[in-house]
């Protein structure tokens, strides 16, 4: 399905590395209403970059650079509001019986997604797919 265009939107030519599909191409999911309240969420639509089906797997692409972004307040709301949607998106795709992966550029990157991942506890597949 395609998504409404994004002005601005940044990482498009990573995402569309990563999914091998055209721009603006990702997949519209729906929130259940218990995932809904446990996730304190109003919109109950999440959209998915890509999806890869003969593995079964859905795919986000993630072309961070200064991310984890500097310690402070701002820092903290900015990664605790990815690894929220990032624990969304893998409790839907299990769910429905879909592998989930996160694609990042490079290693470093990897690991610190990995780093913050454990933290909060969360098992979630983490590529390194080259820009």
């Amino acid at each position: 399905m395609l998504r409404p265009p994004c002005a601005g939107c940044k990482g498009l030519e990573y995402q569309r590395k990563v999914t091998g599909a055209p721009e603006g191409v990702e997949y519209r999911v729906e929130i259940p209403e218990d995932l809904l309240r446990r996730h304190k969420r109003t919109d109950p639509i999440i959209w998915i970059d890509g999806y890869e089906p003969g593995r079964n797997v859905w795919l986000e692409a993630k072309d961070w650079n200064n991310w984890p972004p500097l310690e402070g307040e701002f820092g903290k709301e900015k990664i605790d509001e990815a690894l929220n949607a990032l624990k969304l998106q893998a409790e839907l795709a299990k769910r429905k019986g879909v592998g989930f992966e996160v694609h990042v550029p490079t290693e470093r990157k990897a690991a610190e997604l990995l780093k913050l991942l454990e933290k909060e506890g969360l098992d979630i597949d983490v590529v390194v797919t080259p820009r």
